[in-house]
């Protein structure tokens, strides 16, 4: 049985008998307040991808997969989000998406990496999500296992092998 997109898995750095199998599995909210936050006081404009000040807002980026449908969600419903911009792996501009009051869904480029969203900063939640329909609020949520090299799994709890 194949693993899920949502599930990673890689090796670490270092080698020899120091190296490391890492396992990382996300939820659905997509958006990490601890971490996400690229920008407080700045928005990227959704014209050209360049930094400028608003007080009002906060800028956060986070890493998508491209040519995917997201939705977005937030506790301020009529105003949840301002100047998307997608960006390709390099951080270059590809396009950007003003907000009108209905379009809390989008698709990423086929070549975009990057997205990143200007936030009212009076929002208590925020959620961003993979699919076209939203989804009760859950709070950004990761695991992250960590064994020597050398361990063999069996079998998840889940039963995935």
């Amino acid at each position: 049985m194949r693993p899920s997109d949502d599930l990673i898995v890689s090796a670490t750095e270092p080698t020899g008998k120091d190296r490391k199998k890492v396992w990382m599995q996300k939820g659905k909210n997509l958006f990490n307040p601890k971490t996400d936050i690229e920008a407080t006081g700045r928005i990227r404009l959704y014209t050209d991808g360049i930094l400028t000040d608003n007080e009002l807002f906060v800028s956060v980026k986070v890493q998508v997969k491209p040519n995917t449908d997201y939705i977005t969600s937030s506790n301020i419903a009529s105003t949840n989000w301002s100047n998307l911009c997608f960006f390709d792996s390099s951080m270059t501009f590809i396009s950007g998406i003003g907000y009108d009051g209905t379009n809390k869904n989008f698709k990423t480029p086929s070549n975009c990496k990057y997205i990143t969203i200007a936030l009212l900063k009076t929002y208590n939640w925020f959620q961003l999500e993979q699919g076209s329909t939203a989804t009760a609020y859950e709070p950004y949520k990761s695991s992250i296992l960590s064994l020597p090299e050398e361990v063999v799994l069996r079998s998840l709890p889940n039963g995935v092998c």
